[in-house]
């Protein structure tokens, strides 16, 4: 499953922008591992956990509904979206901690440096990447 799952995300371009791409992939199935295992019942048989990050993967890299996510990968619409909540709320809970940090003490004073310095942005410690959203400027100190 391993690297039928790598074929299939480097085929939609999910790894394009890193250097050392399988290492990545394994990094990114093998870190997160522990939490996401889940145990064969009397019903039915659990969903392994590389198959269900790579659907978490293929959600965030494509947006595709639901339903296509499904049918890619032989699960039912709603298994695709109890994955994607599930694994997605483990990753914040259990993981984001580890990877995402707010500088503190003399490491925020180089952080805020570092940011004047390569960007222009005073005051700033760090920065998220997300949509942007179009705003109304006002008519005075409309370049603020």
């Amino acid at each position: 499953m391993g690297y039928h799952c790598y074929a299939q995300l480097q085929r939609q371009g999910l790894f394009k922008e890193f250097q050392d791409e399988k290492a990545t992939f394994d990094f990114i199935f093998n870190e997160p591992e522990p939490y996401f295992n889940r145990k064969d019942t009397a019903m039915r048989k659990s969903i392994p956990v590389r198959k269900r990050i790579t659907i978490v993967l293929w959600r965030f890299a494509t947006a595709s509904y639901y339903n296509t996510i499904g049918h890619l990968f032989g699960i039912s619409e709603f298994s695709a979206c109890k994955i994607c909540e599930e694994v997605t709320g483990l990753i914040v809970e259990k993981l984001m901690q580890k990877f995402i940090r707010f500088p503190t003490g003399t490491d925020s004073d180089s952080v805020i440096a570092d940011f004047e310095e390569r960007f222009g942005c005073p005051q700033c410690v760090g920065a998220i990447d997300g949509p942007q959203i179009s705003i109304k400027a006002p008519r005075e100190y409309h370049a603020d």
